[in-house]
């Protein structure tokens, strides 16, 4: 089953803490985002492991879509 981790703001990003192959736990930190000079983590939704990662540092993201 795959389970994919979407921003919920347009945002910057800022830092990608993972990358494919690696495990991860429900609620850890996988992209931490920037808008208005707030930071915001994205969490990851269930415990697995990361099998893509779609953005980059200083890609803007709307929603699930990277522009």
């Amino acid at each position: 089953m795959s389970h994919v981790v979407n921003a919920e703001v347009a945002a910057t990003v800022l830092s990608v803490s993972v990358e494919a192959g690696q495990k991860v736990q429900a609620e850890d930190a996988v992209v931490m985002l920037e808008t208005l000079k707030i930071e915001i983590p994205v969490l990851a939704g269930v415990s697995g492991t990361v099998t893509e990662v779609v953005v980059a540092n200083q890609v803007l993201v709307v929603g699930a879509h990277a522009q």
